[in-house]
């Protein structure tokens, strides 16, 4: 992909290329006569510069719901960390003398500090304090009820999913990045022979070249 103008630079001079040729009939007879006949133009250039803007809107789309989901994962995080944080602190208060209890529900050593360590770390968290009927009734008498320990796991699998979804918008966004791309190097090869054709066509009337945004050096 050409890298020396920005897309919005080098699709805007294309469009001002190909329309300044459709529009203008002096300029038309004089590149037909070059290979590059109204037909041609329409189901070549300006075809792939309309494929090529779809795209563009369509990657845009893509990219913003991205950043909704990347947005909506960090929100659910923020708050099932919080829950969490909550419940781990109180275990540890409530089974501080059962350290088998304590490595079990993974209440010893560091946190994992990535989202999927977090999701491990609550799961084990929540879901052994449930199977473990002793260690849920020492809990209980701080607070940590069955109820609380559900709705944590409730929040766990909404952030996996967001996760997940996450990654599909990201993969699609990516995407849509690559089939932008891959049409607007087509189109732009395109363009950048039809320029050359018209610099020679023209050649005579440094005007009309100008119209097509093609810039002539006196």
């Amino acid at each position: 992909m050409q890298t020396k103008k920005s897309l919005t630079d080098s699709m805007a001079a294309i469009s001002k290329a190909i329309n300044g040729v459709l529009s203008n009939s002096e300029i038309l007879e004089v590149m037909a006569g070059y290979g590059y006949a109204e037909e041609r133009i329409r189901n070549e250039g300006l075809a792939m510069y309309n494929e090529t803007q779809q795209l563009i809107l369509n990657q845009k789309k893509e990219y913003g719901e991205q950043y909704t989901a990347s947005k909506q994962v960090n929100e659910l995080w923020q708050e099932a960390y919080e829950v969490y944080i909550s419940i781990l602190r109180l275990s540890r208060i409530a089974l501080k003398n059962k350290t088998g209890a304590l490595h079990s529900i993974g209440a010893t050593g560091t946190r994992k500090r990535s989202l999927t360590g977090f999701i491990d770390n609550a799961r084990m968290l929540y879901s052994n304090l449930l199977s473990q009927p002793e260690m849920l009734h020492t809990v209980e008498t701080f607070g940590i009820t069955s109820e609380k320990l559900q709705n944590g796991l409730t929040q766990i699998e909404e952030l996996e999913t967001s996760y997940l979804m996450f990654f599909k918008e990201k993969g699609e966004a990516q995407n849509s990045t690559l089939e932008r791309d891959k049409i607007f190097d087509a189109l732009y090869d395109w363009y950048s022979d039809f320029r050359a054709t018209a610099r020679v066509a023209l050649s005579g009337n440094p005007q009309l070249l100008e119209k097509l945004g093609i810039v002539v050096k006196r």
